[in-house]
């Protein structure tokens, strides 16, 4: 087999690393236009669950990088109004070009032909080569190559930001917004080296405009922004201490969003930057790149002997999901950080719980277990209460038991009743949400139709829509900016299985109320032995399943049953809980046998399940599996929280659209 890799970036060289070590008759060759010391930036993040991936894949590498590996385990916000410091934030950082330098060694230790300071084009590859492997970047001519084939989706964020470092050594990550009377710089920050740290600073436009850094023009590629850099040097002064900022090619940019909707095409396959990019506040480039090229070459292991062109369409359809799911998440941070200066009226501890649930990924449930200080503190912040008063756990209901008074609306907890029909006349007014992006053309869109409604005498503005976690965040993001700039109170609808992330928006000044959606009684449905669930099928789904627990570093157990209960597929996790090995095959049996998210079903039908027999539970994490209209069987997660069972789960699911 011979194998050629445009790009020595980290999904080039672990690829092709990897594929020379497991394949040592495979002929490998790399081709890289700059040497690693010529590269790009500064320090970038690995966090735990990239290195344990590494670990698994390659020892070695992974001890090459932990040498060079600057750690680090927490993390704060330093705001106007305090600080907070929260821990659980276990990662660390590395140069970039030490990064670079230990993968493409290791690729040419392990026998790949390693070629820097050559320019190829894929033209010029797929006749010879066996499979191309395009690895060049955001801005990949592969891609642009083939990209009817591929289906590209491009977009530029709103914000601008610049990445460039300091000569300090931070005590861990932190993020600092500064107010200049141009407008508000916010950044991110950490250290990567002895005596140094990496900084993305960002800022709106408007920002930028009023400081005079729009519409510049370089001397040469490798141009830093200096003006903009001592400028920021002197805003961040109180953090830097006396030390200055410096740049690589730093200059204000805008994200952009890449998305592809295949990844390979005949025998070209394309990794990291080239084929998906993922905004560097949620995760990085660097994670999925390395968990790409590991993913591909693993691909390859077990498809030997089928036409590379369908080995390579599988890879993509197997890998694009979870990358897919990371990207929606990152997308959503993108997002908060766009409109990061709308929250500085929040205390220090409620900014820091907004931060981590902006995703929908940690819960105050979660947080009581891995940071029970910072929950605590938020809520107290809240409710306005001592921080001793703040139960140590059980927190998604004791936040949605707390009454609202307010001159327009009284409840004795945060449950707004669900529609009756007569909503207008009793002061709710409903709209529906269909996107998440409140801060764009949809947002103001939204928030029009609120004030009218406002205006016309409505007391509660009460979000609805689609039924999926995703789209309760979507309404949970609208809801705080109506919330934020008219000061009505404002309900978000949701399912029981999805009132954490609501009791999270209320803690987060996202939103004031939940309306629980009415689940409809379903009657418990017939084994079925002639509802087919394909071997492939299961195997994808609990594939899908295990990387979405590992992407969120939540080990778990994960089972799938057939419609007639049967266990089709099971794995526990290393660090699991073992109670999983009890709890989570019934929770998939009872998503399959009522046909609903085990987080909501309805009392009088888990009580038919229960008394039918011992194997079922009602706790959420368990989805029914549907196929052509019918349930075919149940996939169900477990393991330390229910949100995070759901979204496993869920992401199982999410690969049946790909077979």
């Amino acid at each position: 087999m011979l194998v050629k890799i445009i790009g020595g970036g980290p999904a080039g060289a672990l690829t092709a690393r990897l594929a020379a070590l497991r394949h040592p008759d495979w002929t490998i060759a790399v081709f890289e236009t700059l040497p690693p010391d010529d590269t790009f930036g500064f320090g970038v993040g690995l966090t735990r669950a990239l290195l344990h991936a590494v670990q698994v894949a390659d020892p070695v590498v992974f001890d090459r990088l932990m040498a060079a590996t600057f750690p680090f385990s927490s993390a704060s916000f330093r705001l106007p109004q305090g600080t907070t410091q929260f821990g659980q934030f276990h990662s660390g950082a590395i140069r970039r070009s030490e990064l670079l330098r230990i993968l493409l060694e290791s690729a040419a230790e392990a026998g790949a032909d390693v070629n820097i300071g050559k320019s190829v084009h894929v033209d010029d590859l797929t006749e010879e080569a066996d499979i191309v492997v395009g690895a060049d970047g955001l801005s990949s001519s592969t891609r642009a190559r083939f990209a009817p084939q591929l289906g590209v989706h491009q977009s530029n964020g709103r914000g601008a930001f610049i990445w460039c470092a300091a000569d300090i050594e931070l005590d861990g990550t932190v993020f600092h917004p500064v107010q200049t009377s141009a407008g508000t710089f916010v950044a991110h920050a950490y250290p990567y080296a002895p005596g140094l740290s990496t900084f993305v600073v960002e800022a709106s436009v408007d920002t930028l405009e009023r400081a005079g850094f729009v519409n510049r023009t370089w001397e040469s590629e490798s141009s830093s922004d200096e003006e903009a850099l001592k400028y920021l040097s002197e805003a961040f002064g109180a953090l830097l201490k006396g030390g200055h900022f410096f740049g690589n090619r730093s200059r204000w940019t805008h994200f952009t969003t890449l998305a592809c909707d295949r990844w390979s095409y005949r025998n070209v396959v394309l990794l990291g930057d080239a084929v998906a990019t993922v905004h560097p506040s949620l995760g990085s480039g660097t994670k999925v790149a390395l968990e790409s090229a590991i993913a591909l070459v693993d691909y390859l292991d077990t498809v030997e002997g089928q036409p590379v062109s369908d080995a390579l369409a599988g890879f993509s359809r197997s890998r694009r999901p979870s990358v897919a799911r990371l990207q929606e998440r990152a997308a959503r941070s993108q997002l908060w950080w766009e409109s990061f200066s709308q929250r500085l009226h929040l205390s220090p501890s409620r900014v820091a719980v907004a931060y981590l649930s902006r995703a929908g990924v940690v819960s105050l449930d979660s947080l009581a277990k891995t940071d029970p200080a910072l929950a605590a503190n938020a809520i107290a912040d809240f409710a306005d209460i001592p921080v001793n008063d703040v139960p140590d756990s059980n927190l998604t209901d004791w936040v949605l038991n707390l009454p609202l008074h307010t001159e327009a609306i009284k409840l004795d907890d945060r449950r707004l009743p669900p529609p009756s029909g007569h909503d207008a006349a009793s002061g709710v007014a409903t709209i529906e949400v269909n996107s998440g992006d409140a801060w764009g053309p949809h947002g103001e869109d939204y928030l029009d139709l609120a004030r009218e409604y406002l205006r016309s005498g409505a007391t509660v503005i009460a979000l609805h829509g689609g039924d999926t976690r995703s789209d309760v965040m979507d309404r949970l993001a609208v809801a705080e900016r109506i919330r934020r700039e008219t000061g009505s109170v404002v309900a978000v609808r949701a399912r029981r299985d999805h009132q954490d992330i609501v009791a999270d928006g209320i803690v987060a000044g996202r939103t004031d109320l939940i309306q629980l959606e009415e689940v409809r009684s379903r009657p418990v449905s017939k084994f079925n032995s002639n509802s087919l669930l394909p071997e492939g099928s299961v195997l994808a789904m609990l594939k899908a399943a295990v990387n979405a627990a590992r992407e969120l570093e939540a080990p778990s157990g994960v089972a799938i049953v057939d419609a007639t209960g049967l266990l089709r597929a099971w794995v526990l996790m290393d660090g699991a809980t073992p109670l999983a090995v009890e709890v989570v095959p019934k929770k998939a049996r009872t998503a399959a046998f009522s046909g609903l998210p085990t987080g909501d079903v309805p009392a009088e039908i888990s009580a038919q399940l229960a008394t039918a027999s011992q194997t079922y539970v009602a706790l959420p994490g368990g989805l029914p599996i549907v196929i052509d209209g019918a349930i075919v069987g149940g996939i169900a997660a477990g393991g330390e929280s229910a949100e995070n069972d759901v979204t496993i789960a869920q992401a199982g699911l999410d690969v049946l659209a790909t077979l």
